[in-house]
């Protein structure tokens, strides 16, 4: 693909994903103030945040079967453009009924329906949107997109829905939804789909099948998805819950020291995917990928200061100091690992089986993050807070140093390493639906 053309598409996506995401992050926040203001229990905004989830726990794998079979560029567009009519249509009604709680529960189900296709697609689209070269710089834009987002979407929502209230929030996320699918519509796909011979065509099923055949072939790649899940388990609960609970439970920081702390992880995900950005050739970082896990498991070993007093006895500002570096530290470690294996995942996975691979993908880590809830949550009931960073340590640590020693792991990222990037293929407009042929090779 040609360079300009890739950097055409990188902008459009870019700017895409700021408007509707940074319009979905003000509805998130808005939201969730008024269903408190509404009910007054966090039980029922804790039910609204797993019906947005249940969507793709039910559909992402059948989802990405139907995003390889079909048109990935028209699957993005439909997606925002039907999210923002579908958020306009829920408008209408919340003016008529504002105090309808089924409502917000429909509202999630189906925006989690429609956005679980809107996630595999770009996904698994990256690789056919920009050069081969640049897959790492497009996925390093994306992160620092998704983590600013997260900083200043909760600032502007607060100011928003203050002033202008949840209906009106309604329009600028309906609105924002078909901006992005207008620019989206502008993007230029490479074409290197073939069609498939004469009574080749399978059902859902068997495509489901196919990825798992190819899985089956690729033991490192089996790996791979496992450290990936496993990582989630315990990174998610580590900062959603423990870290919250030390900070606000046990050593007593207030609101804005708390949202300090918070907020230095999306700082580090920003200075970390710059960084990684930067680099024309990722493929080296690889050999250090499990390196880096072992790492960042370690530097939990700092959350382990306020149970020493002398450390406590400085005072809560130098508590807050001490675990935003350590923080800001970890997540650009972080950037290191994530975008180099998403970039790998993306070329490597053939584009037949991509939105297949990553359905399987989510599927698993979104089931792991209430597991991990679940157990940490009973941990910090029933044992010593500082157990939670101990045995999190050591469970990163063994699942770093057994990955870094597997043969199968270890061969697929040298293989990786030592090929050639995809040569340019030709970049085309066309919409026109293509079936593509199943290739277990990687690329």
């Amino acid at each position: 693909m040609d360079s300009k053309i890739g950097q055409r598409n990188l902008i459009l996506a870019v700017i895409g994903r700021i408007i509707s995401d940074l319009g979905s992050s003000l509805f998130r926040f808005g939201l969730s103030l008024y269903i408190l203001d509404l009910t007054g229990s966090a039980a029922a905004f804790s039910s609204f945040l797993i019906f947005s989830i249940l969507p793709g726990l039910f559909v992402n794998v059948f989802a990405g079967a139907i995003i390889d079979r079909a048109n990935k560029k028209k699957i993005l567009v439909i997606s925002d453009i039907a999210s923002g009519v579908a958020v306009l249509i829920f408008m209408v009604i919340f003016r008529a009924d504002p105090g309808d709680m089924g409502l917000f529960l429909v509202y999630a189900i189906v925006l989690g329906l429609i956005q679980s296709f809107f996630g595999l697609s770009l996904n698994s689209s990256i690789p056919e949107l920009v050069p081969a070269e640049d897959v790492n710089k497009a996925n390093s834009a994306f992160q620092s997109v998704g983590a600013l987002i997260s900083i200043i979407g909760p600032v502007i929502g607060a100011v928003v829905y203050a002033t202008l209230g949840l209906a009106n929030i309604f329009i600028i996320d309906g609105i924002s939804f078909i901006i992005a699918g207008i620019l989206e519509n502008m993007l230029v796909y490479r074409r290197e789909k073939v069609q498939a011979a004469e009574g080749t065509k399978t059902n859902l099923l068997e495509d489901v099948k196919e990825v798992f055949r190819y899985l089956g072939d690729k033991k490192g790649m089996i790996i791979m998805m496992l450290v990936s899940v496993s990582a989630n388990l315990f990174f998610v609960p580590m900062f959603t819950l423990v870290l919250p609970y030390v900070c606000y439970q046990i050593i007593g920081v207030s609101e804005i020291q708390l949202s300090i702390t918070q907020g230095s992880w999306a700082v580090g995900m920003i200075v970390g995917a710059l960084m990684v950005g930067r680099m024309k050739d990722n493929r080296p970082i690889m050999s250090h990928t499990f390196k880096l896990l072992f790492l960042t498991g370690l530097l939990f070993i700092v959350w382990l200061l306020p149970a020493v007093p002398a450390f406590v006895a400085l005072g809560n500002w130098a508590v807050i100091i001490v675990l935003t570096i350590n923080l800001i530290v970890g997540a650009i470690i972080n950037s290191y690992i994530n975008i180099p294996v998403m970039s790998f995942i993306q070329v490597t996975v053939p584009e037949a089986l991509r939105g297949r691979f990553f359905g399987v993908l989510m599927t698993a880590s979104m089931l792991s993050s209430p597991v991990g809830l679940w157990l940490y949550g009973l941990m910090l009931e029933n044992v010593y807070w500082i157990w939670t960073p101990i045995l999190t340590i050591v469970a990163i640590s063994a699942c770093a140093l057994i990955s870094d020693r597997n043969r199968h792991l270890k061969e697929m990222i040298k293989e990786y390493q030592n090929s050639e990037l995809p040569s340019p293929q030709p970049a085309v407009a066309s919409d026109a639906p293509t079936v593509m042929m199943p290739d277990t090779e990687s690329v």
